[in-house]
Parts: C-alpha cells; structure tokens; sequence
C-alpha cells in the first residue's frame, strides 16, 4: 500500500533536490541543468521533482535566493573597517566574487527565472528581493554613513554595475600567447572585477 511522504520527509526530500541541484551547478554551470539530469542525480523520477517544484526556473529562483541570503548575510563582515569608499568598492567586489554563482544567478534572477515560476511563487520571490535589498540599504547607509534615500539609489546603482560587468566574467576563448600584444587589454583587462569597479568608484558618494 502507498504510503504518502510525512511533512518531515517532503521537508527532507526538498532539501535533498536543492543541495543536489546546487552541486550540478557548480560542477557544470547553470545553462547545464535540466530536470532531467536532476532527476537522475538525486535519483528520483522526473515526476517527483514536479510534486516538489513545477519549472526549472522554481528550482533557479530557490537556489538563488539561498545563495543571495548566504551572501548578504555575511557583507557586514565583509565591508566592516573600510574607511574610504573605494576600500568599500572593493571589498564589496571580493564578496561578489566568494561565491561563483552568486553573479550569474543574479543574472539569471534578472533574465529568465521570474518568467516561467508560478505566481505564488513569483511573488514570494519579489518579497524576499525586495527585503533583501532593504537589508543591503542598512549596510550601505551604516558603512558609507548615507541617509535611506542615498543607500537605496546607491544600492541600485551596485546592483545595475554588477549585472552589468557580469558580461566580463567568461574568459577569452584564446590563448594569451596566440594573440598579438596590442589586443591584450580589450581581451583579458577587461574582467568582472575591474569592469564593476571601474564603474562603482565613479559614483559621486
């Protein structure tokens, strides 16, 4: 006889898709995961996964939002001390940087994930976002001693320089040496690190 999962189990097996999901990303990239291949690895039938998640784009928007949290959660810590603003530029690029998969799923985030989840999904997505970027306005105002109206506009301003220099974060397709010197800096000067910050410090703070 059928025995339905307990509400400890579904919590477990939850889990269990999520950390398994996680892991395929990191090992193969995000553009690498199906729900076929999920399937396989946390060795369930592809229709277990939908009891638990009805798109892939549901299972992107968890696991963003755990990774966004894991990452806000410890920037105090990581600006705290930085007594100019560019020292906070920077350490606050390192912070972006921990985590590989922070940057491109907030990509992703941005792009593709809130497309295809269901609504009651999305607009739990868009609440724990919004508190998210409420919380990074308390960093930025306390660190960069700013009012909430600067912090916000500042956090945004962040936020838009991030995406945008995550169009830097893939490598040349080309070796180094194959290439002739005068085309080096448009090559490989031009990383996610020294594009964001090359547009962050320029902000007047």
């Amino acid at each position: 006889m059928f025995k339905p999962d307990s509400p400890e189990q579904k919590i477990a097996k939850g889990e269990h898709i999520l950390e398994t999901a996680t892991q395929l990303l990191r090992d193969n990239g995000l553009d690498a995961l199906s729900m076929n291949k999920l399937a396989s690895a946390c060795n369930v039938a592809k229709g277990t996964l939908y009891l638990y998640f009805k798109t892939r784009e549901e299972i992107m928007a968890a696991l963003y939002l755990s990774v966004f949290w894991n990452w806000l959660n410890a920037l105090p810590q990581d600006v705290a001390g930085c007594d100019t603003y560019d020292n906070f530029c920077r350490a606050y690029c390192a912070s972006l940087e921990r985590d590989p998969l922070l940057v491109p799923l907030m990509c992703d985030a941005q792009n593709r994930i809130q497309h295809n989840i269901p609504i009651e999904t999305f607009v739990e997505f868009k609440r724990s976002q919004s508190q998210g970027l409420e919380k990074l306005a308390q960093v930025f105002a306390q660190t960069l001693n700013l009012d909430d109206t600067q912090a916000s506009q500042t956090v945004w301003a962040f936020h838009v320089a991030t995406l945008g220099a995550a169009n830097f974060i893939k490598p040349s397709a080309f070796a180094q040496n194959s290439l002739p010197p005068d085309t080096h800096g448009l090559t490989f000067g031009l990383g996610f690190s020294s594009m964001f910050l090359n547009t962050v410090t320029q902000l007047k703070i």
